[in-house]
């Protein structure tokens, strides 16, 4: 089940310039749960993906304790400004323009994040992209 209101019509206006300037705005993730993201990864320096990641404040976060960060975003403006933020050049991050149900993404990961983003896609948009390329393996 989708929200009213929320899905493709939504996320479209996270191209428009205004949005996208004001998008640093908003308060930033607690660092608990930066913390809580990289314990819930099950090792220590892990492959992250993070869906919807608009400007990359959680990726950038991410980046100094992870080995590689995949971070995609169906709009350009947002990857445009996310890696000229501070922290966005880092050389473990990748910056993908697409839609996560179809974006070719190669490599396994060790956990998916989609912080504020999955109410922009449909479920089975969720489930294939999700599916498709996010394995969760761990060695015991």
């Amino acid at each position: 089940m989708r929200i009213a209101g929320l899905g493709p019509e939504y996320a479209a206006q996270f191209d428009d310039p205004s949005v996208v300037d004001a998008y640093d705005s908003r308060p930033p993730y607690p660092e608990p749960l930066v913390d809580w993201i990289l314990s819930a990864s099950g090792t220590v320096s892990p492959r992250l993906v993070e869906l919807g990641c608009g400007t990359g404040e959680l990726a950038r976060r991410l980046a100094p304790r992870a080995s590689h960060v995949t971070a995609i975003d169906r709009s350009s403006r947002m990857i445009a400004r996310a890696g000229s933020c501070p922290g966005g050049d880092a050389p473990n991050i990748a910056w993908l323009t697409g839609d996560v149900a179809d974006t070719p993404i190669a490599g396994s990961f060790d956990l998916a994040v989609a912080a504020e983003s999955f109410h922009c896609s449909t479920g089975r948009a969720r489930a294939n992209g999700c599916g498709r390329w996010c394995r969760l393996e761990r060695s015991s």
